[in-house]
């Protein structure tokens, strides 16, 4: 490229000329529409005028019919606009009017710049774009675009609302509850922010939150998702407390989730000791923690419930006879009621009787003399009880 002025030739990227300080031409040069170019449209301009004279001098002097006036008037128009169109050109190879034109394109570009950096920042293609990454389970990115599109507009919920659900699969389980909460302030019938609300709150087992939820709620929809997404917990046959025998523990469930539970006192979701429910749970002597969980076709699991058990064996009664002492002239038989699941053990030489010692099986038939029956209840445990003590006199 040469300079216009001095004819040196311009360093590509320059912007001025090195030699005399001529600004480089921005614009493209109209070459094509040099001297001659020019004098030739003026001259076809002219030539187009005199023929329109002298047609309608012509025309005039035949009929003067509208249709030659029509052409009269195109042809006139033409005229016009070529008029204008060397005026243009004219003014376009004024270098007094680049600089003009330069300015002009550069603030269009200008425009053009910041109507797309306003597009592309604006709230409904940040949001757009989080749904789009949605879509792919590209839940990172998709929050970015959320927590732009929330920066530029706080007033729509459904900005708040997608930015906790993907915070809920990120597992960001607190910075979903917050949002979640103010998409709830923003719009209090959105279904979809009450139930990944619910499953936040489950997340970190904060069940009295998921409580005073529902208790502000009264739209019958929103209560059904509290039912629908709230997985049943395990219930349990007998309650937390002490008890003096076995116990039988059975659980159940409402739903057709499955029940896991433990007896170590460990977590039923995480614990390798977990053991799926089949059959009744024997509790024996000791303390025992029960917790239980459902976990449901999709893996998500309910409240635990945690019940602790202590079994302390209590001490047999003593066995009952139907006459504890007396003086017999005639043969006499002692009956024994035996407590069911235990047995009774006797003795008549005055010992203390043990597992060991004559089994009660049927009337005991009193020896003859001064004697001393000694008697004992050993119940399933192996616990014995105090021992009874009978004197009976047998004189024929």
């Amino acid at each position: 490229m040469n300079c216009t002025k001095c004819n040196a030739e311009i360093k590509p990227g320059s912007v001025f000329c090195e030699k005399c300080g001529e600004p480089v031409q921005m614009v493209p040069d109209y070459n094509l529409l040099d001297d001659d170019f020019l004098h030739s449209i003026v001259e076809e301009k002219d030539l187009v005028t005199d023929d329109s004279v002298d047609s309608n001098s012509s025309i005039g002097d035949k009929n003067n019919s509208t249709e030659d006036v029509d052409d009269i008037n195109k042809t006139s128009k033409s005229g016009d606009k070529l008029k204008k169109l060397d005026r243009i050109i004219n003014w376009m190879r004024d270098e007094k009017n680049k600089k003009y034109i330069i300015i002009f394109l550069i603030a269009f570009i200008l425009v053009v710049c910041l109507s797309v950096i306003l597009f592309i920042n604006s709230y409904s293609h940040c949001y757009k774009m989080g749904q789009n990454y949605d879509e792919q389970q590209d839940y990172q990115i998709a929050s970015q675009y959320y927590l732009r599109a929330i920066n530029r507009d706080d007033s729509h919920y459904e900005a708040y609302l997608a930015l906790g659900i993907d915070y809920y699969y990120l597992e960001k389980y607190e910075d979903s509850i917050t949002n979640l909460i103010y998409a709830i302030s923003l719009n209090d019938a959105s279904e979809d922010a009450y139930r990944y609300l619910i499953k936040a709150y489950v997340a970190i087992d904060d069940y009295d939150s998921i409580a005073a939820l529902k208790a502000n709620v009264t739209d019958e929809n929103i209560l059904k998702i509290f039912d629908e997404t709230m997985i049943s917990c395990p219930v349990f046959s007998s309650q937390s407390g002490e008890y003096e025998d076995d116990l039988e523990l059975t659980l159940s469930s409402n739903s057709d989730s499955v029940i896991y539970y433990t007896c170590d006192n460990s977590d039923p979701i995480k614990s390798s000791s977990r053991m799926k429910y089949e059959s009744p749970i024997l509790l024996t002597e000791g303390v025992t923690t029960i917790k239980a969980i459902c976990e449901d076709s999709n893996g998500d699991y309910s409240q635990v419930v945690e019940n602790v058990y202590t079994i302390v064996y209590g001490q047999p009664d003593k066995p009952i006879v139907s006459t504890e002492s007396g003086t017999f002239n005639t043969e006499t038989f002692i009956t024994v009621t035996v407590p069911e699941g235990s047995e009774v053990y006797y003795t008549w030489d005055g010992s203390i009787p043990n597992a060991s010692s004559s089994c009660y099986r049927e009337p005991i038939r009193v020896i003859e003399g001064n004697n001393i029956l000694s008697l004992i209840t050993i119940d399933k445990h192996g616990n014995s009880s105090d021992v009874l003590e009978c004197n009976y006199k047998y004189l024929p």
